[in-house]
């Protein structure tokens, strides 16, 4: 659920800035390439060439960056969902005097996310747990 929440704010966030950049640059290089082909024929050549280079590297790109997001969004998945488990049944948690369990647990998901992309939000949920569980 926190996964699709968090995809879907960030296609409300960056879609509509990114569609006003890319219709700009779409009219800015077919007028570049306009004035290009007019002042000279012979560019047609090697345009052909690097359109279908860069084509071909942003198919590489679109393969990496999809598998890394899909990485990175595993990576985040256990901490995210203990995190947001224990702070619903928070007051479970405080009644049955289990706040040395999940300090644990977080700290096990620390210790095995720390060469992970999400070190730093998995810090931040570590940090959260002390915080949360010291003052009792």
């Amino acid at each position: 659920m926190v996964r699709f929440s968090i995809d879907i704010d960030n296609l409300d966030i960056t879609i509509p800035p990114q569609f006003s950049n890319m219709t700009q640059n779409i009219f800015l290089l077919l007028s570049t390439l306009i004035v290009l082909v007019n002042a000279s024929p012979w560019f047609v050549i090697p345009l052909v060439i690097i359109a279908f280079a860069l084509y071909k590297l942003q198919q590489y790109y679109l393969g990496s960056s999809r598998d890394l997001n899909r990485l990175k969004s595993i990576a985040q998945s256990p901490s995210i969902s203990l995190v947001s488990e224990t702070l619903l049944g928070l007051a479970t948690v405080r009644a049955y005097k289990l706040e040395r369990y999940f300090v644990k647990r977080i700290e096990g998901i620390t210790v095995i996310s720390l060469p992970s992309p999400s070190f730093p939000l998995t810090l931040l949920f570590f940090l959260l747990f002390h915080l949360l569980f010291s003052t009792m």
